[in-house]
């Protein structure tokens, strides 16, 4: 550490709640379905207000406000995380199989210190999707795979 800070405070709560499900031979021989689901709940609270600069005596002197950079800021993100796959084996030589991945991020910051900056007003979000689909033979020592993939992504911020 190479800076003090003496009245600067963050702290962060977080609550993340998964989901998990697995199972083989789903209603019918060779299909398998795994599942798997998170939602984060993120609360960060950044308070850096003192008009003060310390010493590694703990002794200050009056400066400008901020320690760091002067913010009273709160924090909110959402993140979900979805993760699904459905594999069926036809036969002891071929198999598909389908993929799904989602992931979402909300962040919204509201800082008193810039209650009118861009950043308060416009939260910051990213939206992706994968998705594939693969087909494999396999015959003794040879196997052949096709796969296809759609990719799908949406961001949106105030810079």
């Amino acid at each position: 550490m190479d800076a003090v800070y003496g009245d600067m405070y963050t702290k962060s709560h977080t609550l993340i709640p998964s989901i998990r499900y697995k199972k083989s031979d789903l209603l019918i021989d060779g299909l398998s379905v795994s599942l798997y689901a998170t939602y984060n709940m993120v609360n960060d609270f950044n308070i850096d207000t003192s008009n003060r600069r310390y010493n590694w005596l703990g002794k200050w002197i009056t400066s400008d406000p901020g320690e760091a950079y002067y913010t009273d800021s709160k924090i909110r993100r959402r993140e979900w995380q979805a993760l699904a796959n459905v594999n069926y084996v036809i036969d002891e030589h071929q198999s598909v199989t389908l993929n799904d991945t989602f992931t979402s991020l909300r962040r919204r910051s509201h800082d008193k210190t810039k209650a009118d900056k861009d950043q308060n007003l416009n939260p910051l979000t990213l939206t992706k999707n994968v998705l594939g689909l693969g087909y494999q033979v396999r015959y003794d020592r040879w196997n052949a795979t096709a796969f296809g993939k759609y990719y799908k992504q949406h961001s949106s911020s105030y810079k």
